[in-house]
């Protein structure tokens, strides 16, 4: 493509690419993905890209196909083709707190107050991580340049949410018990909260102790798997996906500790934790 050579002679201050950067005209979602490498990849555009600024529209055939629109089912996976081959940013929003359960401190607010008669806490302590995270999901996205710089003046989309907790849930009988129930508040008032109104959400079980989990704590990873159950949660069908990571436990002989949660620090297991959690995102993006 020398026409990017030829508009680089004009040294312009920023390009606009203003809709079929790219004709992928095909539902095959891999197809799609070659033929925004092949546009990266061409040494006339390459150049170019490295020189000048470019902002672009997210057009029919962008998407895939000839006057296609938002109702693609591919139009998720689509969109992170385009945004790879833009370079935009990825910002991942970590809110965590040890010690802190879902049925307390990370207590959603339709939950309302429990009615707990053996499990102690303190008023004051009831939603105050789940209205924490969502004011520093919201001021983030409202001004990304505050933390990051190079974020300034930019529009954060909301893209998914992952969860991985439980640990001190499984203390309690009466925690357990009404997890399902806190779990799926949680969803629901997140997604009203940020204003996403199927955001995606994968949920990774809180198996550090391994398959030889016996009791209430395996009892709680099989009730954090079903929230992805088509059959048991309908309302969150093909938003919803549940991470098995039992699996993903090292004994603390072949880890720097033997705490038992936090993985034992164990980087393998935190590898395959977060390599499965994000492959699942990917996944529900395709839908």
């Amino acid at each position: 493509m020398p026409i990017f050579s030829e508009m680089l002679k004009l040294n312009p201050d920023l390009a606009l690419l203003i809709g079929d950067n790219i004709y992928g005209d095909t539902d095959d979602m891999s197809v799609l993905r070659d033929k925004y490498q092949t546009l990266r990849s061409n040494p006339h555009y390459s150049a170019f890209e490295n020189r000048v600024p470019i902002l672009a529209t997210w057009d029919d055939h962008d998407f895939g196909c000839n006057d296609c629109d938002g109702s693609l089912k591919t139009k998720n996976i689509s969109r992170t083709y385009i945004m790879d081959f833009l370079d935009e940013p990825v910002m991942i929003i970590k809110t965590a707190w040890g010690g802190h359960s879902l049925g307390i401190r990370f207590r959603p607010p339709s939950s309302g107050k429990p009615k707990y008669e053996k499990t102690s806490y303190r008023d004051e302590d009831l939603g105050s991580s789940y209205r924490e995270m969502v004011r520093i999901v919201k001021d983030l996205c409202k001004d990304p340049g505050s933390r990051f710089p190079e974020l300034e003046g930019r529009e954060v989309e909301i893209a998914g949410f992952g969860w991985h907790q439980g640990w001190n849930d499984a203390g309690s009988r009466e925690m357990v018990d009404e997890y399902a129930a806190n779990m799926a508040n949680l969803i629901r008032d997140l997604r009203k909260d940020l204003g996403v109104k199927d955001l995606p959400v994968v949920i990774a079980n809180t198996g550090m102790i391994g398959m030889e989990a016996t009791g209430i704590r395996a009892e709680l990873c099989e009730i954090q798997l079903k929230m992805a159950d088509e059959k048991v949660m309908p309302e969150f069908a093909g938003t919803i996906a549940a991470i098995e990571t039992r699996p993903f436990a090292r004994p603390a002989n072949q880890s720097p500790s033997g705490f038992g949660y936090h993985w034992n620090h164990n980087a393998e297991s935190h590898f395959l934790l977060g390599d499965a959690m994000g492959a699942a995102m990917v996944e529900l993006l395709k839908k």
